[in-house]
């Protein structure tokens, strides 16, 4: 399985569970100056650990855009820009 492409039910469930636990239980402030910095970081070291080539960008952008509606520096309250 590669994450974000099912072939099963099952690598499906897995997918929205990893997705639900990086929006709802992994702490970053979603919609908050600093949640797509705050994403790569964790991504970084959680990818690593884990032995995973995801590019820690691309994923935390998509993740940012389910969590929040928006690419990171898009959603309300990010209007600063500095993503």
């Amino acid at each position: 399985m590669v994450a974000g492409r099912e072939v099963t039910p099952k690598d499906a469930e897995s997918t929205a569970k990893l997705k639900r636990w990086w929006i709802e239980d992994s702490g970053i402030p979603w919609g908050h100056p600093g949640d797509f910095d705050a994403c790569v970081a964790l991504a970084t070291k959680v990818f690593a650990k884990h032995g995973v080539s995801i590019n820690p960008k691309g994923w935390c952008s998509n993740i940012h855009k389910e969590a929040t509606g928006a690419r990171p520096g898009h959603a309300p309250g990010e209007q600063d820009g500095k993503h």
